[in-house]
């Protein structure tokens, strides 16, 4: 909160007549080191923006004109600071997470601040210049070096003179403990080949409750988004 503030996030005031407020909730999460071991405890303010309307809350999302300077965003409080805003709401000054409108913002804003530093936007991605770089963003942006790349969204990354290898141990190894099947045996396929399928009313249903399946679908598929095998 005191970093919302701090940057100047929103203006607190009344909502005006024919305005309607977009709601917010905390997201809390815990940042693991890549050898698993705790980090440190986050808590991330997120903007219900599936509740915008098209035409009405918003007009673009990726238009250059898609900013919130051009577009009037007005917000209800952080749960928990009800009584710190009373009847008042905020406007928001700056983009949060969850706007239908933030990507670009966020895009222009940052593309904005690199392009003062010198740098010509290339159509394609050249590594040059990174210490000066995040020196420069470190001035403007209250950033955090990590060193080198060692895990992110899932991936093990692991440098070496033979070049760079990256993987998904861990990723996999955490979604088999969520499930229950860390001692389980592998196998070539996710079902058994002779299996017969076909209508049954004395089977027993599975437990969703335990295994919840659109979870585990999702966390599997998204390790084939990011590595496919060849």
């Amino acid at each position: 909160m005191r970093a919302l503030e701090k940057n100047h996030t929103w203006e607190v005031m009344g909502l005006p007549k024919g305005k309607t407020t977009v709601g917010c909730k905390w997201v809390f999460t815990v940042k693991y080191n890549s050898n698993g071991s705790l980090e440190r405890y986050k808590a991330r303010l997120v903007a219900k923006g599936f509740t915008q309307t098209y035409g009405i809350d918003y007009l673009e999302t990726f238009a250059p004109v898609a900013k919130l300077n051009t577009e009037e965003v007005y917000m209800d409080p952080p749960p928990g600071f009800d009584e710190h805003f009373g009847s008042k709401v905020c406007k928001l000054k700056k983009s949060l997470y969850g706007l239908k409108q933030s990507p670009r913002a966020w895009f222009e804003r940052f593309t904005q601040f690199v392009k003062n530093q010198g740098y010509v936007q290339a159509q394609r991605d050249h590594v040059t210049e990174m210490d000066r770089l995040k020196k420069s963003l470190a001035l403007e942006f209250e950033i955090k070096d990590l060193g080198s790349l060692r895990y992110f969204l899932g991936m093990e990354v692991a440098r070496s003179k033979r070049g760079i290898v990256v993987s998904q141990r861990k990723y996999i190894l955490d979604l088999l403990k969520e499930t229950g099947m860390s001692g389980c045996r592998s196998a070539d396929t996710p079902i058994d080949p002779n299996q017969k399928l076909g209508d049954t009313k004395d089977g027993n249903l599975v437990n969703t409750t335990r295994i919840p399946y659109p979870k585990i679908f999702e966390k599997y598929s998204r390790k084939g988004i990011v590595l496919q095998e060849e």
